[in-house]
């Protein structure tokens, strides 16, 4: 719940006539090494943005590894249309994302940093000046996000993830967007820069640095950014490491929260039974259906890899909606997604429970599906 002295502002940047000064300055930092597929949507997804000169200046910053593709030709001609906002800082160094967003950081001339990497983008035309506005409007604001919407490679939505805060979760999941947050440049002089000991998951540890002493504002009902999952990403292509990070991530930051090693050994238990599920799912042959994921929202990842295969249970606009009132609700939800194209059902160990309390669930898959893979942390029925 957002404090009451906070103020929220709509868009009216469309048709209203501004005239007051400007009082920040952003800086939008792009990391860039073999960025040619998706660096041009990107940047004009930052071109079009309204408001500059009026809401807030405009820095759109580059830092540009050595690359064999066309991305310093892109930037260059970027730079050609917009010379007195667009800087480009060569990564000489190429150490790692953590280095160059510390340097991108260290560069930056704006009193509001935000990161936007090459293959994501802004989801529309006034997320930098409501961003502005809303810090300009509560003065000891630290930083903020909004809600994220998920894209694949061909730009299009798979997903809408939507977000809020809560200390105790960000203890046990990364659930801050980072090309949703927009933060004052003072924090890295109090909190410090992104630790270059990760290779993926260095938000998720900043993020947990910063929330003890700041909370931040959660535009719960806007979409600043759209963050892309493709092969190719740093995600998809590290997907073991970035995993492994966040688990000692929280791992440290929930010891140094006082939460005792019986429950880190159970949570390191149910993260291995998780890694397990995953694997079994991945090793199943594809049918050409979808397959509906019944999982209590733990294998967020697994869906978001996979958005047009795989269907939540229960399933709201593509987003996982809880669990059943009855049996009548959850059979009606099996049958509606059947109509969406579902052919197999999946039960992980941590739904097993569900077979038992949905009687008429269990008894309809046990004469209209049969078992195609059965283990102690995955179930998975085809319906026949």
């Amino acid at each position: 719940m957002l404090g009451a002295s906070l103020v929220l502002v709509s868009d009216t940047t469309r048709n209203t006539r501004h005239t007051a000064p400007v009082v920040y300055r952003i800086t939008v930092i792009t990391l860039v090494r073999e960025s040619e597929p998706f660096l041009a949507d990107a940047i004009d997804s930052v071109a079009i943005q309204r408001g500059v000169g009026t809401h807030f200046s405009l820095e759109h910053l580059f830092v540009y590894a050595a690359s064999k593709d066309r991305s310093r030709e892109i930037i260059e001609s970027y730079r050609q249309r917009y010379p007195d906002r667009v800087r480009i800082v060569d990564d000489l160094s190429m150490s790692g994302i953590a280095h160059a967003m510390n340097l991108g950081a260290r560069e930056a001339t704006g009193d509001i940093i935000a990161y936007l990497h090459s293959d994501d983008l802004y989801d529309n035309d006034s997320v930098l000046s409501i961003a502005a506005r809303t810090f300009e409007r509560n003065n000891d604001l630290k930083w903020l996000y909004s809600s994220c919407k998920l894209i694949n490679a061909r730009g299009e939505v798979t997903r809408t993830v939507v977000r809020s805060f809560d200390r105790e979760r960000l203890l046990r999941f990364c659930i801050v967007p980072h090309v949703c947050v927009f933060m004052k440049r003072q924090l890295f002089d109090e909190i410090g820069y992104f630790d270059t000991g990760y290779q993926c998951a260095m938000d998720y540890d900043y993020w947990l640095r910063l929330a003890p002493k700041y909370e931040p504002l959660v535009l719960s009902d806007r979409y600043f950014g759209r963050f892309r999952v493709h092969p190719q990403s740093t995600t998809e292509r590290k997907a073991a490491t970035s995993r492994g990070e966040e688990v000692a991530i929280s791992l440290k930051y929930q010891r140094l929260a006082g939460v005792s090693e019986h429950v880190l050994e159970a949570q390191v238990a149910s993260q291995e039974q998780v890694a397990r599920a995953a694997l079994e799912l991945d090793g199943m042959d594809a049918d050409g259906g979808r397959l509906i994921l019944v999982d209590e929202d733990w294998f967020t990842s697994y869906r978001e890899r996979h958005p047009h295969a795989t269907l939540p249970f229960m399933e709201h606009d593509g987003a996982y909606w809880g669990w059943p009132t009855d049996d009548g609700e959850a059979l009606r939800e099996l049958h509606r997604l059947q109509g969406m194209g579902a052919t197999r059902v999946a039960f992980t160990f941590n739904a097993f429970w569900c077979l038992d309390h949905y009687s008429r669930l269990r008894e309809y898959l046990s004469t209209h599906a049969r078992v195609v893979h059965r283990s102690g942390v995955l179930v998975v029925y085809e319906f026949v």
